[in-house]
């Protein structure tokens, strides 16, 4: 396979090689390639694509029994959901199983809510948004791009 010399998203020379991740590593995902962007683009997507994208699984990643990611093995992430607490329902903040925030509680008892005993009833999970749309097209996108189809092909 020809290496490519130009970053199919700014479209410069790519003069430094940036390892870009076809699936995001938030999720797990060991396949790259250094033959789609520049490193200034790879950045500007993980910031701006990768990380909203990748956020969407929180609910889902922070449930996976012993899940690593490929770059921070004992980072866990945070999410949303819905947990009650003394016969309420509230909207708190969840990591590793636990309540750790609740901004309604917190403003009325005015103490650490994790301290607080809480039965979470679900998590948020949210597709429907901007942020999965694009990161969905740049997995499929890249991964195209990986597998020798022709840039041409895929702005059309």
């Amino acid at each position: 396979m020809i290496k490519r010399e130009k970053c199919v998203y700014c479209g410069k020379d790519i003069s430094k090689r940036s390892k870009e991740h076809i699936i995001q590593n938030a999720l797990g995902g060991l396949y790259e390639s250094d033959e789609i962007c520049c490193e200034k683009c790879n950045s500007f997507l993980s910031k701006y694509i990768d990380a909203p994208f990748t956020k969407t699984f929180n609910p889902i990643i922070s449930r996976i029994e012993n899940f690593k990611k490929t770059n921070n093995k004992n980072s866990n992430p945070l999410c949303s959901g819905k947990a009650i607490h003394d016969n309420k329902v509230y909207d708190v903040l969840i990591k590793s199983g636990k309540v750790v925030g609740c901004p309604e509680l917190s403003k009325k008892i005015k103490c650490n809510v994790s301290k607080l005993k809480f039965e979470i009833l679900a998590y948020d999970f949210h597709i429907d948004n901007n942020s999965f749309k694009c990161g969905i097209g740049k997995i499929a996108f890249n991964f195209a791009l990986e597998k020798g189809i022709g840039f041409e092909a895929l702005s059309n």
